[in-house]
């Protein structure tokens, strides 16, 4: 080969093996990029179906979405369904407007309405964004992409690049898309996680109401003695030297018959039912229940109530949770703060009820404000259920016409606003007062029955009626109950529920032909079920524990009925001796 070839062949070799490396170089370098996305890919996805936080989704999204697009800025948009727009709840930086409003025009309002990938390649020259926005952050490129699972839509990610006018290419596009149904699925595992914790939390509240109402059983029973003793005691005494012990005892027996009753009441699964309710007297109620843990943490509560009984159709039990649930979120914006304190008031304004709950805390910011009725938000630790408690809130609240409201600023104090509907009963003139009635004398000559297993609630009872001239019987089981009214009439029978060989409602069935008036005693939770057992002419309910008032009370409602009708003392039936020794007049065991 001649020395010309030989410098031509070089020549050409040169560059050509030049273009050859650079053309590998460059495969490699973009080999290397597909691999770097596929790894950020899988790891984003990994992190985002374990994450247990909302928070923690979002803001793994919107680090690694700029990274993986080489763009330089990413803002993630969900959907409120209470105020209808898309709030901003995370980004790169600060975001110029918290929420968007669904009815404005704007791209991301456009991409979540068509689900659909929505490119801007020049913001400036696009009708689909707010001009104010895009000249403010001096947007070049813009890429909205809807963040979809299983055919519903969450929310919308914002992707913007400030350094150049540029087009996003198809494997771009759709590794944004993979991210963000990614971050769709995951908001929805979350929820899912979420709800299966709350459903067991409701059935272990559930099984731990039934526990509590059969040691409620065991404990009323005991508690009903201890209140009937102590107020026999103080009729009889009072006037001693230990006067003083006596009212202490018998105030701390009915302190603890109240607490056992609240504590009932909310525990265990009630039938709901709307009635005219007195919000004043809830309150009281609940501040009362949680006024022991209140002071242990040095909170004090300022009751501000109004004069005139705000009245509401509601039911007692929902209205009890919601305040409650409100007071326990106070005390735990309470923990760090200097001033202590929990305002409860309540106002009657242009026929509605207005209740406001603050407290003295370090206040929300505006963004943290709209997720406050989130129930998978604002939780401090996995096992805390607040953004739960306040969401059960809102929907009780809604579900009876109301509406409920938060206020509150970093610095400053945080209050809930309730509002319900004025119950029509407060409109009307008040009821004129009924007389009194005509207290009966003594020597009616009514015979009653007592069947009860506890001693003491006999002692207790045979008592209060021997002072009303009563002539009392007493018996243990339901077998000598059965005996005595097979062979004697009686005026009036007290019976327990869960009396010994049988229920109180058979002992009612097989002698309800002989006797002018049932009650039942129960220690159990009286609610709307068991309301509907009783619901005879003839049949009333003493609750246990029972004080002297109320039983002076349930004997005012039915000896009417009983002394409208000719009665005497306890006929026999049959042939023979007494059935007791106490139908010689005098109350006997």
């Amino acid at each position: 080969m001649s020395t010309v070839a030989l410098l031509w062949l070089v020549v050409i070799s040169v560059p050509c093996g030049v273009l050859l490396a650079a053309a590998a170089w460059v495969l490699r370098r973009k080999s290397e990029a597909q691999q770097r996305v596929l790894r950020n890919l899988y790891a984003v996805a990994e992190n985002m179906i374990s994450a247990g936080d909302p928070q923690a989704i979002y803001r793994r999204i919107v680090d690694t979405v700029p990274l993986m697009l080489r763009s330089t800025h990413c803002y993630l948009m969900l959907h409120n369904r209470v105020t209808r727009q898309l709030d901003v709840l995370a980004g790169t930086d600060k975001f110029p407007t918290p929420s968007v409003g669904m009815g404005v025009v704007s791209g991301p309002v456009t991409c979540f309405n068509n689900r659909a990938i929505l490119e801007v390649p020049d913001a400036e020259n696009c009708p689909f964004v707010d001009k104010s926005i895009v000249h403010r952050l001096n947007q070049k490129s813009l890429l909205f992409v809807p963040m979809v699972s299983e055919g519903e839509i969450f929310g919308v990610l914002e992707i913007d690049d400030r350094r150049r006018k540029r087009s996003f290419g198809e494997e771009q596009k759709a590794c944004a898309q993979h991210v963000a149904n990614l971050g769709a699925l995951a908001m929805k595992l979350c929820e899912q996680r979420s709800m299966r914790e709350q459903l067991y939390r409701t059935e272990k509240m559930a099984a731990v109401g039934e526990l509590i109402s059969g040691v409620a059983h065991e404990l009323k029973s005991p508690l009903a003695s201890l209140v009937g003793l102590s107020e026999l005691a103080l009729a009889r005494y009072g006037s001693g030297p230990l006067s003083q012990d006596l009212k202490a005892l018998n105030s701390e027996a009915r302190q603890a018959s109240t607490i056992l009753q609240r504590l009932i009441s909310f525990a265990r699964p009630q039938k709901t039912g709307a009635k005219l309710v007195d919000v004043n007297t809830v309150l009281r109620q609940v501040v009362s229940m949680r006024e022991p843990k209140l002071e242990a943490r040095g909170i004090r509560v300022h009751l501000q109530l109004s004069t005139t009984p705000p009245l509401v159709a509601n039911d007692p039990a929902h209205l009890e949770q919601v305040f409650l649930n409100l007071i326990i979120n106070a005390e735990r914006s309470l923990e760090e703060a200097r001033e202590k304190l929990v305002t409860v008031r309540t106002a009657i304004v242009a026929k509605r009820v207005l209740i406001s709950i603050s407290d003295t805390g370090s206040g929300r910011s505006h963004d943290l404000q709209k997720r406050f009725f989130d129930p998978f938000h604002d939780r401090k630790n996995a096992t805390d259920s607040a953004g739960l408690g306040l969401a059960v809130c809102q929907s009780l609240v809604e579900g009876h016409g109301g509406a409920v409201r938060v206020t509150s600023a970093p610095g400053h104090s945080t209050t809930f606003e309730i509002e319900y509907p004025l119950a029509e009963a407060s409109f009307r003139a008040p009821a004129p007062i009924p007389e009194p009635p005509v207290a009966r004398g003594p020597g009616a000559n009514l015979t009653a029955l007592i069947i009860d297993e506890d001693r003491k609630v006999q002692d207790s009872l045979l008592n209060l009626l021997s002072d009303r001239s009563y002539r009392v019987i007493t018996v243990s089981s339901a077998e000598e109950a059965l005996d005595l009214a097979a062979r004697a009439r009686f005026d009036l029978v007290l019976c327990d529920v869960r009396i010994r060989g049988m229920n109180g409602l058979e002992v009612y069935r097989r002698v309800q032909a002989r006797i002018q008036s049932f009650v039942f005693l129960t220690g159990d939770s009286f609610g709307a079920d068991m309301r509907e057992l009783f619901t005879e002419p003839n049949q009333a309910v003493l609750a246990k524990p029972f004080t002297a008032a109320d039983v002076e009370r349930l004997l005012d409602e039915i000896e009417p009925r009983l002394l409208s009708k000719e009665v005497g003392q306890a006929v026999l039936l049959a042939a023979g001796s007494p059935p007791a020794s106490g139908d010689s007049g005098a109350p006997s065991r």
